[in-house]
């Protein structure tokens, strides 16, 4: 039950007796809603059945001057309704393809994960699909495609929220055209311990470190010069006294130019 008005009005309730009032006798009604009532289905209910309740209401007025009641009767309110079906669960996709590349394996509603491989010249998938229950709804995200690996989703979500996604791995291939990068430069070289001697600089291929004799163990990290070069190999070592020697190799994209950094540790 909720209670529409506020004010000194309180209510009370003994199963299905509820009584409200004034107990201040400062807010008098003459018409208006004093509270709502909600129903609750019960859980075992069956869909398409029909419930129904009914609310019968009487006021107490002031009667004779001896201060007695009389009861009035406010008519009854009715409400029924049919049970409807529970929201579908159902997230399935009915039907999905492509119009500009070949998905596989072949579409199954259980089968979530797709892979093709398109042309340069595609970037985008002409994608068709459809849902298996009428009350769900589909869309697509990722459809923009770069060269290299991509993944376009396509989302499914069901009347009663559930959501299911099916996922497309998409390699789309090099311009054919497309000269790739022999830059194998470093843009930076990084020792664990000491510093560089002369100076990092690209074109620099040789280095020393003086590090105290206490330093065991030593590591080489760098970062590319080139954000598409293929690789850059790291080097550690644990310390001898003396020259210690490691290097650092960076593989350009076209996969073929390299560029070493030998740096000797003493």
């Amino acid at each position: 039950m909720r209670r529409v008005i506020g004010g000194s009005w309180q209510d009370d309730m003994n199963g299905t007796t509820v009584a409200v009032w004034d107990g201040a006798l400062s807010s008098p009604i003459s018409s208006g809603t004093i509270f709502s009532v909600t129903f609750q289905v019960k859980s075992g209910a069956s869909s398409g059945s029909t419930v129904s309740a009914s609310v019968s209401a009487t006021a107490q007025v002031p009667g004779d001057a001896d201060g007695s009641f009389t009861d009035i009767s406010l008519g009854t309110a009715y409400w029924s309704a049919t049970i409807a079906a529970p929201l579908s669960g159902n997230a399935n996709l009915a039907s999905l393809s492509c119009g500009n590349a070949t998905l596989s394996p072949s579409f199954s509603a259980d089968t979530t994960s797709y892979s093709c491989t398109v042309p340069y010249e595609v970037t985008y998938l002409d994608l068709y699909y459809s849902v298996a229950d009428d009350g769900a709804y589909a869309w697509v995200s990722g459809n923009d495609l770069s060269v290299g690996d991509n993944t376009v989703s396509v989302g499914v979500e069901a009347a009663n929220g559930n959501t299911k996604y099916y996922n497309i791995y998409v390699t789309r291939q090099q311009d054919p055209n497309y000269k790739a990068s022999t830059n194998a430069l470093l843009e930076s070289l990084s020792p664990s311990s000491g510093r560089l001697s002369p100076g990092f600089k690209p074109e620099t291929k040789n280095y020393v470190v003086y590090v105290p004799f206490e330093v065991e163990e030593f590591s080489l990290s760098g970062v590319a010069q080139d954000s598409k070069a293929l690789s850059v190999t790291e080097a550690s070592a644990k310390l001898e006294p003396g020259d210690n020697e490691l290097t650092v190799t960076c593989t350009a994209e076209d996969g073929k130019t390299t560029e070493t950094y030998t740096v000797h540790v003493y």
